[in-house]
């Protein structure tokens, strides 16, 4: 659930930033286009929000996060 998050967050605010010629317009771009992505796809969101909670992804440095998308093993 989390890479699909990813890529439509990637597919939704990219397009976006990229059109933009200047570093702080980019970065109005991001900021907002980012914000806008979590309102229209809020139970994407809410299902992040819960995986990470519930600590099944890890990061590659073993801290709950994104990371690689690896689930961690039961102890």
């Amino acid at each position: 659930m989390t890479q699909v998050v990813v890529e439509a967050g990637k597919a939704y605010i990219l397009p976006r930033v990229l059109a933009e010629s200047t570093g702080p317009a980019a970065l109005r771009a991001y900021i907002e286009s980012n914000l806008a992505f979590m309102r229209e796809h809020r139970n994407y969101m809410v299902a992040v929000v819960e995986i990470l909670r519930n600590g099944t992804f890890t990061t590659d440095a073993g801290r709950p996060g994104l990371g690689t998308g690896r689930r961690r093993r039961a102890a």
